[in-house]
């Protein structure tokens, strides 16, 4: 089919994107097969998943905030490796996916393990409860249009806010919070004021980045992201290959050079 008439037929009735992603997933469930992952639990999905492979750094990082959390909460948790991961380490777990493709992934590899107590949310965080439309597929799917480029897929969303979603549960809980929401970090950061100042500080793990695959609009939203967490009190640094704290230094040569230095995973915490 051609392609502008598939993006005129997907913009008309966006229950043909919806459709056409159901399909997508299960053929592609049913292609991928289950494996055990070194991690101890099955999954269904990219091989480097499956093998471990994926993000090793960050994986490492992730589990190690995992390990020292009781609650993770995986917000654009895609096809649910971390979810996994943090389900297997016995914690509490709830996930938040809007895309209907990776749900289909999320819920098999749940049901793969016999995990029926893991909290889903098929919807999107933002700085206020509504609708928009999310654009685009799989890994690059995003509130923003335009964000790794045009697609031909688009479909109408619920949204929330993070502060919503908790709804004050969990106070006397460690909590741990990655954020991998494409493009609109700050945006959910804006509806999560309650989260942010909590007695008892989340961690956060926040991918974000400039240049590349970033609209040039996304360069002031990086800016506050990182001021918004120093203002309360939050310290940053890298995740990857090495972790080095991140200062209003590191952040303005970033954007006077497009480029995060191949760093687009931070964390926040608080000291103590």
């Amino acid at each position: 089919m051609p392609k502008r008439l598939k993006s005129f037929l997907y913009r008309r009735w966006p229950e043909l994107a919806a459709a056409s992603e159901a399909y997508s997933a299960v053929r592609s469930i049913r292609k991928a097969g289950v494996r055990e992952t070194p991690w101890g639990f099955r999954f269904i999905g990219p091989v480097e998943m499956q093998e471990g492979r994926f993000e090793k750094e960050e994986a490492q990082v992730i589990r190690d905030c995992i390990s020292r959390a009781d609650v993770f909460i995986d917000v654009g948790a895609n096809v649910g490796y971390y979810t996994c991961l943090a389900r297997s380490l016995g914690r509490i777990v709830i996930a938040v996916e809007p895309l209907s493709q990776n749900l289909q992934f999320l819920y098999s590899n749940l049901e793969a393990n016999g995990w029926r107590d893991v909290e889903v949310h098929p919807l999107g965080l933002s700085a206020a409860p509504g609708l928009a439309v999310l654009h685009g597929t799989g890994t690059a799917a995003s509130l923003v249009e335009g964000w790794a480029g045009p697609s031909t897929k688009h479909r109408p969303i619920p949204l929330t806010t993070l502060d919503a979603l908790l709804a004050g549960r969990f106070r006397a809980r460690k909590l741990f919070i990655k954020v991998d929401v494409e493009g609109v970090e700050f945006d959910l950061l804006q509806g999560a004021g309650e989260t942010l100042r909590r007695d008892l500080p989340p961690v956060w793990i926040v991918e974000t980045g400039i240049g590349g695959w970033c609209p040039e609009s996304h360069d002031s939203r990086f800016r506050e992201i990182f001021e918004l967490f120093w203002s309360l009190g939050y310290r940053s640094r890298t995740v990857g290959r090495e972790t080095v704290p991140v200062t209003e230094k590191e952040v303005a040569a970033w954007l006077k050079e497009q480029s995060t230095d191949g760093f687009s995973n931070f964390l926040f915490e608080k000291a103590g």
